[in-house]
């Protein structure tokens, strides 16, 4: 048990830098996506770290916040809504958002 929780550390960590250092994970650089601010701008370290937290909040109700995106307007889950971040291709950037 104390292993699963180490490795929530790892990735909270992991994926809080990567976002907040340069907007993407490495799933996400392979997929030619960054996560972004909805404003455009690099989301930081604060809405990265934000953004990583919720996604325990998306997946805990049998992933219905992760689902939630298919459904979305603006393709948004709702980590994405809450934390006021985005994820759009790398070519398209901030022109992707509606």
């Amino acid at each position: 048990k104390a292993s699963k929780g180490i490795w929530n550390v790892v990735f909270v960590l992991y994926a809080t830098v990567s976002v907040g250092w340069k907007g993407k994970t490495a799933g996400k650089h392979l997929m030619r996506l960054k996560v972004v601010s909805t404003d455009g701008r690099p989301p930081g370290f604060k809405k990265a770290l934000l953004r990583c937290a919720l996604y325990y909040l998306s997946a805990l109700p049998l992933l219905l916040g992760f689902i939630w995106a298919f459904f979305d307007s603006q393709g948004l889950a709702w980590h994405d809504k809450i934390s006021d971040t985005a994820v759009v291709h790398e070519k398209a950037g901030a022109s992707a958002i509606s």
